[in-house]
Formats: structure tokens, C-alpha cells, sequence
């Protein structure tokens, strides 16, 4: 069968004879059960994006040698940049699950490249800020048998 034939297969409603009409109505019975639980977890991540950014905006740090922000060092600016992404992204596709629409395999591919989009970018900003603590790290340390 082809790809089309397979995407009418899937989003065909339940005609209660034949195979593909068993399992048609078997997928929009288990989609109805699983979308709440998707939905939530796909909005789960926006309140500890915008929780990591009010953080992140909010703190500073205040020694003898002077005062530190977040703005003050590139790696925890682009995270912020990230955090609030992230946190857009967890709302539209949070929305796009809730509607109730035929699944069909382009749109399963599309979001799942998205998800992994986020995914690299999130990971890419995690990166500097790791640098950054672990070269502070290690000044810090220097510092204290010189």
C-alpha cells in the first residue's frame, strides 16, 4: 500500500465490518484516551521555561569584586533566548494536540521534527552556561592554592 492509501487508512472513521474499519476505530479510541496526557505533557515544559527565564533574569551576583548579571556573559543570554523558545513552542504545540484532527504520518513527521529542533537548541544552550560554571570552577579553585 502507499503512503496516501496507509494516511486514509488511519484517519478512516470506524464503518464497524471489515479490517481497516476494526482497526480505525481502535486508533480514535486510544488517540481520545492518550490526547489530555499529551496535551499536558506538552504544556508541562512552558512553566519551567518561563520559571528557568524569571530566574535567570532576576538574579544577580554581588561580591567584592563587583556585581554579575545575565546579561553580563553571552551563554546565559542566548539561554534565556532558548528558555523563552522553547516556551512558545510548548504552547502552540500544546494547542495543535488539544484539537482533535486525523493523524496522518506527514503531521506525525512534522512534529516530531520539530520536537527535535527544540531539542538541539535547548541542548545547544546549555553548553556555554556549563563552560562558563565550569571555568569559573576552576578559577575559584586556582585561586585558592596560589
Amino acid at each position: 500500500m502507499s503512503k496516501m492509501a496507509d494516511e486514509k487508512v488511519i484517519s478512516a472513521p470506524a464503518t464497524g465490518g471489515g479490517e481497516d474499519g476494526l482497526i480505525a476505530g481502535d486508533l480514535s479510541a486510544a488517540e481520545a484516551r492518550v490526547r489530555p496526557l499529551e496535551t499536558l505533557l506538552r504544556a508541562a515544559p512552558l512553566g519551567l521555561c518561563v520559571a528557568a527565564m524569571a530566574v535567570m533574569l532576576r538574579d544577580t551576583q554581588t561580591n567584592e569584586y563587583g556585581t554579575v548579571s545575565y546579561s553580563d556573559l553571552g551563554g546565559f543570554k542566548y539561554l534565556v533566548y532558548a528558555n523563552g523558545l522553547c516556551a512558545a513552542y510548548s504552547l502552540v504545540s500544546a494547542f495543535y494536540t488539544a484539537v482533535p484532527r486525523p493523524a496522518t504520518l506527514s503531521r506525525s513527521w512534522i512534529v516530531f521534527l520539530l520536537d527535535q529542533v527544540i531539542h538541539w537548541f535547548l541542548s545547544s544552550a546549555f553548553t556555554p552556561m556549563i563552560r562558563t560554571i565550569f571555568c569559573s570552577l576552576v578559577m575559584m579553585i586556582m585561586s585558592l592554592f596560589m
